[in-house]
């Protein structure tokens, strides 16, 4: 029993020393994503001296790479066709297949750039607005709103300047503007606004534009273009309707996000792969301002990187706006004041 107790000691000490001399393992770190995101979404909605400003909604994106620069050039922002909030029968627009392979979108709107124009390094994010001012400064038409934010120093405008002009909106000439490609409206010629607003209840995407503005609007034999027709179910509408979209490849879409207050959401009319859920900064429309007056929903963050897991109920969650503010007072500090 000795023998055979010291031959077992001495090959225990040998495979010790033979593990000690084998490198250490090192733990692999997660890979960091590469592709942009969408990073913050902000509704705006502020009570301005004369009335209800809506334009101080924003949008950042955000890219998540430890090492890679992305380019934003050629890239577009898209709003859906279809609201989040109206349940409607769309099987007499080519089926589910058209809605489950494309993203049938209202309004395609293109950054500038031929290639390497407009670089995003690493962790950095790029703040779009519909309208670059400061909105806490005197407007002719809705006045100061304190407790909004200054846009100034936006980096893009994503109303184009031909829809500024026409919609007699401020054009920062310091801030470039995106580029519109398509509009719900085809006889509006490019000149519709009404892209994410403070009653927001649509799926956005980030996409990457693989055909040419001429292929994508082709008035002939267009297959980027489809006639929806649709049949309202339930709710507070009834009746139907038809319009056109653009049919956007799943394949296109870089990232898609779904802004819709809880309490309203219906339906969804995207492909679950790209977004299976939907976040806002409301509970419902028609709730109180304060209940989300300086809030965003902001991408979470879980220590090592951005989370995207195609769920924006999951990736979002309503904090404090990136964009420093005023904070309105409390009822209690109101009265204090006085």
């Amino acid at each position: 029993m000795k023998k055979i107790l010291k031959i077992s000691v001495a090959c225990l000490a040998s495979l010790v020393a033979l593990n000690a001399c084998k490198p250490a393992v090192e733990k692999e770190e997660p890979a960091s994503i590469d592709h942009f995101l969408f990073y913050e979404f902000n509704t705006g909605g502020n009570e301005g001296d004369k009335g209800f400003i809506e334009d101080d909604a924003y949008i950042k994106i955000i890219n998540p790479s430890k090492t890679k620069t992305l380019y934003l050039d050629g890239l577009a922002l898209v709003q859906h066709a279809f609201q989040n909030k109206d349940m409607k029968d769309l099987t007499n627009s080519g089926g589910k297949d058209a809605l489950m392979n494309n993203f049938a979108a209202s309004m395609v709107l293109k950054f500038p750039g031929t290639g390497k124009d407009y670089p995003v390094a690493p962790g950095k994010t790029v703040l779009i607005a519909k309208s670059a001012r400061d909105y806490t400064s005197e407007d002719d038409f809705w006045g100061a709103a304190q407790y909004s934010w200054d846009l100034t120093n936006a980096d893009f405008e994503y109303l184009s300047e031909e829809q500024m002009e026409d919609k007699d909106i401020y054009n920062n000439p310091k801030v470039p503007n995106l580029e519109v490609i398509y509009s719900e409206e085809l006889e509006q010629k490019g000149t519709e606004t009404d892209f994410f607003t403070a009653q927001a209840a649509f799926t956005y995407a980030l996409v990457d534009l693989k055909a040419t503005k001429e292929e994508l609007t082709a008035e002939e034999n267009n297959k980027y273009v489809m006639h929806a027709v649709w049949r309202r179910v339930g709710g507070y509408a009834t009746g139907g309707g038809d319009g056109y979209c653009m049919l956007i490849p799943n394949e296109w879409v870089i990232d898609a996000v779904t802004v819709c207050p809880q309490a309203n959401y219906v339906q969804s009319y995207i492909n679950p792969s790209l977004d299976a859920g939907f976040n806002s900064v409301r509970e419902a429309f028609g709730v109180e301002f304060k209940n989300y007056e300086g809030k965003s929903i902001v991408r979470r963050f879980d220590g090592v990187n951005y989370v995207d897991t195609n769920n924006s109920t999951q990736d979002f969650e309503k904090v404090e706006a990136t964009v420093p503010h005023k904070k309105a007072p409390s009822i209690g500090e109101e009265s204090a004041a006085e």
